[in-house]
């Protein structure tokens, strides 16, 4: 089980369960392998109180975690306990590390390290240079035509596209064609990953007001109870887990662009007044 991508224990927690629902009693194996009480577990759960990292560890070996994932899991409890902005923001900087050294379940793979850091933000902050990039597993969409076409897009915007991917050494010429490299890249850290997903915002938007009716957009805010958020954080990870894992394989008649930008958070921080 992939957990780099997910931000919140409970999340892990959340989908080993899952994983084992056919096992008859998982909470409870799960609870005396920790030392406490389902009671104990079930407020943990609901956002109540924390794990500590003891029982964080125990959990670790019981899934047997190798030592990058014990690393990334028993640091997601310490940034959940931490009560300081700064001890939040030194646990936070480690887990990105963790999660841009790791080999990754995605199409994207190696290192950032491969990449100068200016062409890592010039890929990352336009949607057009990773969709011509993802269109190099099509081999009839590898012509800037038919790239033009498939995008709706300039050919300008095309043809500049695929000159910065060239000058990253993500593709290559192949007479009046393109193909890609062996090359692959690392998921983006938070920041850079923000400009893609604001670039993003901007296309749905123009797509949402052209009248098109497959888009599935959403703005929407709501008050709930705490525990609820909880339970819905999960299901939602969950979601993203199997779309990232869906659309990674290397299907052969795949040549659809699909694009998932999500936001579910709370706003503010606070603890419940009553």
């Amino acid at each position: 089980m992939a957990i780099f991508h997910l931000s919140s224990y409970r999340s892990v927690i959340e989908q080993k369960i899952r994983e084992n629902s056919n096992v008859k009693g998982y909470r409870a194996h799960l609870s005396k392998s920790m030392g406490i009480q389902t009671s104990h577990f079930s407020q943990v759960m609901s956002g109540k109180i924390d794990l500590s990292a003891d029982q964080g560890s125990r959990l670790c070996d019981e899934w047997r975690f190798n030592d990058l994932e014990a690393d990334y899991f028993l640091h997601l409890i310490h940034y959940e306990r931490a009560t300081s902005i700064s001890l939040k923001r030194r646990l936070s900087k480690h887990m990105e590390n963790i999660r841009r050294s790791m080999d990754g379940d995605g199409v994207y793979q190696v290192s950032e390290k491969e990449m100068k850091s200016k062409d890592f933000l010039a890929f990352f902050s336009n949607w057009v240079c990773p969709a011509v990039y993802a269109l190099m597993r099509v081999p009839h969409i590898r012509s800037e035509s038919e790239l033009t076409k498939r995008l709706e897009l300039p050919s300008e915007s095309v043809r500049g596209a695929l000159q910065d991917l060239l000058a990253m050494e993500l593709i290559e010429e192949d007479g009046d064609w393109w193909k890609p490299t062996k090359i692959a890249l690392a998921f983006p850290s938070r920041k850079i990953q923000s400009f893609m997903h604001d670039d993003l915002r901007r296309k749905a938007h123009e797509i949402y007001t052209s009248g098109n009716t497959e888009i599935i957009r959403l703005g929407y805010m709501s008050l709930i109870p705490e525990n609820l958020f909880f339970k819905l954080r999960p299901e939602i990870e969950t979601f993203i887990d199997k779309f990232i894992r869906e659309t990674s394989e290397d299907i052969p008649e795949s040549h659809e662009i699909a694009v998932l930008n999500l936001d579910f958070f709370r706003v503010g921080r606070g603890k419940s007044l009553v």
